[in-house]
């Protein structure tokens, strides 16, 4: 159990320019002791990272890239999925909060958000493991907001502002957004598993419907029939049954 009980988002910390606020975040943890839901928050993040070796695209003061700082001694290795579906959820509500019912949002498993066919947000999560245990983790997190354009090698972005017509403001984006983060922790606090796991597939992209994928560098058709605990993707195929896939095995065709 963690050992404070204040809201993420509590703590914030601005700063105009930095590589990555995962790398930020991790520095600060090498000088000074952070209380739980700490957030780091950039303008401005010159090397955002995405998963593997991919990028996080962001112009200067247009989207909110952060990262939240999460104690949780309770949580187990093995489970570490749990916390990537909270997080997911947080996102997922917060761009359905701005979005409303008239645009599909969903997230991709295993984290991104989309709406509708474009992806608007993803997320980067760093764990420190003792033992059986997660000590804490790092959740990067990067939401476009205002961006209008971005680069041709970044498939099918989209932003926020596409949607809602209407300049963002980061501050105001970002406390919705902690609110958002800490009811999710709270599910994952309270080890409300059953109500974490429908509400994620529930909202995951895809889940109970056929359709077209790419395993292991070959097309295959097939239907999502959940996540296992360590969040490899239970996915049904015509041509090579019932498939349990890392995200370097599987793609999707959007």
């Amino acid at each position: 159990m963690t050992d404070t009980l204040l809201p993420i988002g509590d703590k914030l910390i601005w700063v105009d320019k930095t590589t990555s606020t995962n790398d930020y975040l991790n520095g600060l943890l090498k000088k000074e002791r952070l209380i739980h839901g700490s957030v780091v928050a950039a303008i401005e993040q010159t090397a955002g990272k995405g998963l593997g070796t991919n990028r996080w695209e962001s112009e200067p003061g247009q989207n909110l890239t952060c990262s939240f700082y999460l104690e949780h001694s309770f949580l187990l290795a093995k489970d570490q999925f749990k916390l990537n579906m909270s997080v997911s959820l947080a996102l997922f509500d917060f761009v359905g909060s701005l979005t409303g019912p008239t645009h599909q949002v969903r997230i991709k498993w295993p984290n991104d958000i989309y709406i509708d066919r474009g992806k608007v947000a993803g997320i980067l999560i760093y764990h420190a493991i003792e033992g059986e245990h997660i000590l804490y983790s790092i959740a990067g997190v990067g939401v476009n907001l205002n961006q209008q354009t971005f680069s041709s090698a970044i498939p099918n972005p989209v932003s926020l502002v596409h949607f809602v017509k209407a300049k963002l403001d980061l501050a105001g984006c970002l406390k919705s957004l902690c609110g958002f983060m800490d009811n999710r922790y709270a599910m994952l606090r309270n080890s409300d598993d059953q109500s974490l796991r429908k509400n994620y597939m529930d909202a995951l992209f895809g889940n109970g419907e056929w359709r077209d994928y790419q395993y292991e560098g070959k097309p295959v058709y097939g239907k999502i029939m959940g996540v296992d605990q360590f969040g490899q993707l239970k996915l049904q195929t015509k041509e090579k049954g019932l498939l349990y896939c890392d995200l370097k095995e599987i793609s999707f065709v959007i």
